[in-house]
């Protein structure tokens, strides 16, 4: 374990971000190479409210290890979840998709490239890119359902978007029957679908 991992342990604890980013950013002038406190540093930004520059040392530990799907999935949920930019969450949770199905972060992956093109269905002016984002959307977070069907907020996100198209009774069933754990019969449901 590395002085900066033990700093970060001890000043988190006590949620001193200031000092611990400025301890970060020093850093980088003598481990300008190392991955490992790249990732450090953008969770200390964070932690900090400095999502801007986060998404920024993100994107560099991302050129550094291209593969890393901790950094992939971070800079998505920065995005989606601080920055309102659903379009580079979307490119970000593209390149987590594209490392597989076999990785842990996988269904995360999916979930987040969901959240993002709903988010840009919910922001397109032309309602052919609205529902195409929203296909996109749906298609994805099925695909995240499927590879982790116990995740409640996978099940919220897709209720949420069978809402959104109007899809009332599916986005019910979806939430209640697996969230829940209710065997919900598809004939009792008074819509087709």
């Amino acid at each position: 374990m590395t002085v900066y991992d033990l700093l970060t342990i001890a000043l988190s604890r006590q949620e001193h971000y200031g000092p611990l980013t400025e301890i970060f950013d020093k850093a980088m002038k003598f481990s300008y190479d190392n991955v490992h406190i790249w990732r450090q540093f953008s969770l200390v930004l964070i932690s900090a409210g400095k999502y801007d520059h986060a998404l920024s040392v993100l994107r560099q530990c991302n050129a550094m290890e291209p593969t890393d799907a901790n950094i992939l999935f971070n800079a998505a949920k920065l995005c989606i979840n601080h920055l309102n930019m659903a379009g580079e969450a979307a490119e970000f949770s593209k390149k987590l998709v594209a490392l597989g199905d076999d990785h842990l972060l996988a269904s995360r992956g999916y979930l987040a490239l969901g959240v993002a093109s709903g988010r840009q269905s919910l922001e397109a002016t032309l309602p052919e890119k609205a529902d195409s984002f929203s296909d996109q959307a749906l298609e994805a977070l099925q695909k995240a359902h499927e590879l982790d069907p116990l995740c409640s907020l996978t099940l919220y996100h897709l209720a949420l978007q069978h809402a959104d198209r109007s899809e009332v009774c599916l986005s019910i069933k979806s939430q209640l029957c697996c969230s829940i754990g209710l065997c919900v019969v598809r004939s009792s449901c008074p819509c087709k679908g």
